[in-house]
């Protein structure tokens, strides 16, 4: 996935993670909401938009994010260090993940049962 950093939420208290929302320019993946299925997750993407669960800081807005899910990597330029990267990874704190349900911009989705 490609994309553009559109806005940062960060998070006090969780080690610098945040909520990522990523305009996505190139994608093979329109839609992906694991919610469902998965206590922890990386990401969900729907409508040409992505929210990244990962390190966030507000300079991010309007640098280029690259993930590759299959070899766990991302990347993405920026106005405040020229580039960086580094291994996905997943926060596995229940606390987090109660902050993202409370402030996902995808606040529907079907549970099953």
């Amino acid at each position: 996935m490609t994309g553009i950093v559109t806005d940062v939420d960060e998070v006090k208290g969780f080690n610098a993670y945040g909520i990522i929302t990523v305009r996505i320019l190139k994608t093979n993946i329109t839609e992906y909401d694991p919610r469902d299925t998965m206590e922890f997750y990386y990401c969900i993407i729907r409508d040409s938009i992505a929210e990244i669960y990962d390190h966030a800081f507000r300079n991010m807005i309007g640098d280029t994010i690259n993930i590759d899910t299959k070899k766990e990597l991302q990347s993405w330029g920026s106005i405040w260090n020229e580039s960086n990267a580094g291994s996905i990874r997943i926060n596995n704190n229940k606390s987090y993940y109660d902050y993202i349900r409370k402030n996902t911009r995808f606040k529907f989705f079907k549970r099953s049962v």
